[in-house]
This record gives C-alpha cells, sequence and structure tokens, in this order.
C-alpha cells in the first residue's frame, strides 16, 4: 500500500479579508502532510523523514503567494523537501520545492513556456519567484 503523501485542500477562497483564516488552513493541511510523512521510510522506498526546517521555510514562502494563487497542495518529497504545487489550469502550473536551508527550487508552465529556477528565501519571496507567481495568475 502507498501512504497517502498529500494533504490537499480544493477549495477556492476569494475573499482577502479571509487571509488569516485560509493561512491557518494551509498549515492545517501541512501539518497533516508532515505527520504523514514524518517516519523513515514513509513511502516504502526508504524516504527520509519529512524535515521541520523545509516544512518552517514552506510557510513562509507560500504566506506571499497566497493573495496571488490561493492555498497550494502540500506534499514531501523523498528526501524530506516540502512540495507545493499550484494548478490554476492546464497550462498554468507551479510547482515549489523547499529546502531547509530556505532554497526554493521552481519549475512552471505558462501557456506555452516553461520555466525553471532556484531562489533563496531570505527576508522575503524572491523577485524572480514573485514574478513567475504573477504571470501564472493572470
Amino acid at each position: 500500500m502507498i501512504p497517502i503523501q498529500v494533504a490537499a485542500i480544493e477549495e477556492t477562497y476569494t475573499d482577502l479579508a479571509a487571509d488569516s483564516w485560509r493561512r491557518r488552513t494551509g498549515r492545517e493541511a501541512l501539518a497533516e502532510a508532515f505527520q504523514e510523512c514524518s517516519a523513515p521510510d514513509w513511502d516504502g522506498y526508504g524516504a527520509s523523514p519529512a524535515d521541520p526546517l523545509s516544512a518552517s521555510w514552506a510557510c513562509d514562502v507560500v504566506a506571499p503567494l497566497l493573495p496571488i494563487l490561493g492555498l497550494p497542495h502540500y506534499s514531501f518529497d523523498p528526501d524530506g523537501d516540502v512540495l507545493l504545487e499550484w494548478h490554476l489550469a492546464e497550462d498554468r502550473v507551479l510547482d515549489l520545492s523547499v529546502g531547509a536551508n530556505g532554497e526554493v527550487r521552481y519549475s512552471a508552465v505558462i501557456g506555452g513556456s516553461r520555466m525553471t529556477g532556484i531562489e533563496q528565501f531570505a527576508e522575503g519571496l524572491p523577485l524572480g519567484l514573485l514574478s513567475v507567481a504573477r504571470g501564472l495568475a493572470q
């Protein structure tokens, strides 16, 4: 049996006044994914446990993206990093991998264009990633 790796919330929120409630809900989804993936070998193929530092960075990365993209799907990859996914349409997709050191790797599809990059999250969302998110939301 393959364990559940994604704790996602499929709801769409349009009221920006509810932003603080959306953040709390996102943290709950992240906590559920973390719990599912916190044991060694959680995927049955030798995966590392979910990294708490990666989860902490993911909260900081998601917060400025909520008003632009809404809630992501949360999961973890086999090395313990958080995976964040926004699938707004078939041709509007953003996938992020957030590492324990604050490194954010991204892959995006916007219309017919594909882009990838690596950014370091520190004091705020890197401008390159913010630009990608805004382009995705248009």
